[in-house]
C-alpha cells in the first residue's frame, strides 16, 4: 500500500507543476501579446503628447526575460525598447535602448520621446486589448503624472 501512496504522491506532484508551469505561461502571453499595439493615450500632467506612437512588440515569457518592442511613429521614425513586468502584474517597466547619436530626425524624435516616458509605471488597466499605466517617476517627467493608454490593434 506505501508503493501505490508514494506513487499517486509522486503522479500528484508532477500534474500539479505541470499545471502551474502552463498558467505562468498562459498568464504571460495574456499581459501584452506580441504584434502591435497603438498608444491612445500619452500624457503629462493631464497634457496630450502631440505625436502619439505605437509599439510592435515580441512574444517573450513577462517572467524569465526582459522583452522586447520598437517605439515608432508614422513618419517612419522608431526606436528600440525593453519592457518587463513585475509584482504580479502590478508593475511595468519600460526603458529605451539604443544609440542616442548618428540618427535620422525621425528616429531621434521617437528615441527622446521614449527615453522621456522610460520609467517604472503602476499598471492601472490590464485587458486583453487595453491596458493602461501611470508614473511618477520617468526619466523626463519625474515629479509628474505620466500616464501610457495601449490598445492592441
Amino acid at each position: 500500500m506505501k508503493k501505490y501512496s508514494k506513487l499517486i504522491i509522486a503522479v500528484f506532484s508532477m500534474a500539479v507543476l505541470f499545471t502551474s508551469c502552463n498558467k505562468t505561461k498562459s498568464t504571460s502571453k495574456r499581459f501584452m501579446k506580441a504584434g502591435e499595439w497603438t498608444v491612445t493615450e500619452l500624457s503629462v500632467d493631464g497634457v496630450s503628447q502631440e505625436e502619439l506612437p505605437h509599439w510592435v512588440v515580441s512574444d517573450c515569457d513577462i517572467y524569465n526575460e526582459s522583452c522586447t518592442g520598437s517605439w515608432r511613429n508614422d513618419e517612419g521614425g522608431a526606436t528600440d525598447f525593453v519592457w518587463q513586468v513585475s509584482n504580479k502584474e502590478e508593475s511595468f517597466t519600460i526603458s529605451r535602448q539604443g544609440p542616442d547619436e548618428g540618427l535620422e530626425h525621425a528616429d531621434e524624435e521617437m528615441a527622446t520621446q521614449c527615453f522621456e516616458f522610460s520609467g517604472t509605471y503602476e499598471v492601472v488597466e490590464s485587458k486583453k486589448t487595453k491596458m493602461k499605466f501611470t508614473s511618477n517617476t520617468t526619466e523626463g517627467f519625474s515629479g509628474q503624472s505620466a500616464i501610457i493608454t495601449i490598445e492592441k490593434e
